[in-house]
């Protein structure tokens, strides 16, 4: 996986108004400085065009650049000069911090490092233990870290045993003359990588993690590519598929704001002059007076579905087409950019505990279906193709139990809906969009279905 041949890489952005940029598609950003880290301890600094011709050259070197989040830089390469990315050696040293330490979510001492550089707390970095005590006079000054973390502070410090400061990111990259704390800022980034590097190199082997890193590592061109090429949408089908959920919403806002309002004058038997019952302001969406309905503790998903109601079904509809109508508003058309009416979400490999690819600002991967489909475009001459291993994980296990039930349900056109027909004993025709009778509880198909799949992947 690391050749003999290694190079730290980084690179400093400038949105050409003096200030740091993350997006390369703006016309008006470039990359302000080139930094390069050898094996000898050499740190190389280039700008302009001296940068990328060294760049080019270090790919038909073969050399390996160890990268800390290295899908910026080569993302930043690709676009501004279309670099095959392909035919780079990529190491990435947060990618591998993520992996090494998939499922962490306590915060190390490096987490508590970064959090403290961050904070500027520098009069008390080196004092630390790994576990503070409550009693230490010096904790209400600290920045305590939200969660475990894969900074390039935190993963040098993990690593390298190392301290780094991160404070001149955002500073001017594109002027003449770059001042001395700025170079000191560039040479922190790179001069500890490949250090780092071989450190996370041992560590998978002993972890026998080797291939999984090696595999994730192959995959950074195609994640970049897959962000680069973006999404397309029909900005008119995303709006009116959203008002369609906003009008859905609230017309069940209105039916259960009187259904609710006039059931709860009969339970406090609120009566007029002449006898009949006076409907009580109700607001379906005000979550303290839902839970003081039904006397929950909370109005969540979780203890509405516990709810033996006629409408309890009918307000989870509610709650979910107005979530999505706010989610999914024109707030989401804001990530559209500028230069080239995409989307180009950030794709993170391994991010998540399991895993699996992650997509932020926006995410990509919780649309709605139907939503979807009226969501993505593509230009004249192209068609749109969707593929999906569908409940790949179910199919692999069905098989490998070989369990004539659970290979039947995965190779019928819904294996979660086929499992929640056995589990619930409802009737083989059952239809999915109907509402069942279960232990008392009057619950929609797709809610049991819902239900089925916890049980399909466990």
């Amino acid at each position: 996986m690391l050749n003999n041949k290694l190079v730290g890489f980084d690179i400093e952005t400038s949105d050409g108004f003096g200030h740091g940029s993350l997006n390369p598609r703006d016309p008006n950003s470039f990359i302000g400085l080139y930094q390069f880290a050898f094996e000898d301890g050499t740190v190389v600094f280039k700008r302009n065009e001296e940068g990328i011709q060294l760049v080019k050259k270090l790919i038909d070197e073969n050399y390996t650049f160890i990268i800390h989040n290295a899908f910026f830089e080569a993302d930043w390469l690709l676009v501004k000069y279309q670099i095959p990315i392909e035919n780079m050696s990529f190491w990435c040293t947060m990618l591998a911090s993520q992996i090494l330490n998939a499922g962490k979510n306590i915060p190390d001492k490096a987490s508590w490092v970064a959090a403290q550089k961050n904070a500027k707390n520098l009069e008390y970095v080196g004092r630390w233990n790994p576990l503070l005590e409550e009693k230490d006079e010096n904790i209400k000054n600290y920045k305590k870290p939200g969660k475990f973390s894969h900074s390039l502070q935190a993963v040098v410090y993990r690593y390298a045993n190392k301290l780094i400061e991160k404070d001149q990111g955002d500073s001017d990259w594109g002027k003449e003359e770059l001042d001395a704390e700025q170079l000191r800022y560039a040479e922190d980034d790179v001069k500890y990588l490949i250090e780092v590097a071989r450190n996370q190199l041992k560590f998978s082997e002993e972890l026998s993690l080797g291939k999984v890193l090696d595999l994730e590592m192959k995959l950074i061109p195609a994640t970049v590519d897959m962000k680069d090429q973006g999404m397309k949408i029909n900005v008119d089908n995303w709006r009116k598929s959203s008002e369609d959920y906003l009008w859905e919403a609230k017309n069940l806002e209105e039916e259960l704001n009187q259904k609710l309002g006039m059931e709860l004058a009969k339970k406090e038997d609120e009566t007029s002059l002449f006898g009949n019952h006076i409907v009580r302001d109700f607001k379906v969406s005000s979550a303290s007076q839902l839970a003081k309905f039904f006397g929950l503790e909370s109005a969540d998903e979780q203890h509405l579905r516990q709810v033996d109601h006629p409408l309890i079904h009918k307000i989870l509809k509610y709650k979910e087409n107005f979530k999505i109508a706010s989610t999914y508003g024109d707030g989401y058309l804001k990530y559209i950019d500028d230069y080239d009416s995409r989307i180009h979400s950030l794709l993170v490999q391994a991010e998540t505990a399991t895993g699996r690819f992650s997509s932020r600002k926006p995410n990509l991967q919780n649309i709605p279906g139907d939503m979807l489909k009226g969501f993505l475009s593509y230009d004249k001459g192209n068609i749109l193709v969707t593929i999906d291993y569908s409940s790949v994980e179910s199919r692999i296990l069905a098989y490998a139990a070989d369990d004539p039930e659970y290979i039947k349900a995965v190779n019928s056109s819904d294996v979660h809906w086929e499992n929640a027909k056995n589990i619930f004993s409802l009737p083989d025709d059952a239809d999915r969009k109907g509402v069942f009778s279960v232990n008392g509880k009057s619950l929609r198909g797709d809610d049991l279905r819902r239900m089925s799949k916890g049980v399909s992947f466990g």
